[in-house]
């Protein structure tokens, strides 16, 4: 007797010449390799300016090193970098870009409007804060 199951274990055909590769956006590119070489250089200087006292360092480089930290963090850079990957594979049909849960935009804002109206500090509240704040002025004489 045959397996019902061959064609559920089976691997798809896909033809992996068509499918994006991360590589080639991530580093075959010049400018991603030079912002990885960057960020590397960036890090290791960052590290060797803790051997220097802060009072020896002129004021213009460190003010250089901590604007350049969210610049050369390699987070910033793969998130960049992997936008044109995510691109690419929501283009040839890989992924799908999706508005999120229905209704939950809706279900967000009537919850915020229900913690509003029932928080006598917010000022949405109406008539509760009001009383909410002349009790707090009678606490006070």
């Amino acid at each position: 007797m045959k397996d019902n199951n061959e064609n559920l274990t089976a691997a798809p055909d896909l033809d992996t010449a068509d499918q994006p590769k991360a590589s080639d956006w991530l580093w075959r590119p010049w400018y991603a390799k030079l912002w990885w070489a960057l960020t590397a250089i960036y890090w290791v200087c960052l590290e060797g300016s803790l051997l220097i006292p802060l009072s020896e360092m002129n004021d213009l480089v460190v003010i250089l090193l901590m604007i350049l930290v969210p610049v050369l963090n390699p987070v910033t850079v793969l998130g960049v970098l992997g936008y044109g990957y995510m691109r690419a594979k929501v283009a040839c049909g890989d992924w799908v870009i999706t508005a999120g849960a229905p209704g939950e935009f809706e279900e967000r804002q009537r919850r915020e409007r229900m913690a509003a109206e029932i928080n006598p500090a917010d000022a949405r509240s109406g008539r509760m804060h009001r009383e909410y704040l002349n009790r707090g002025m009678r606490r006070r004489h």
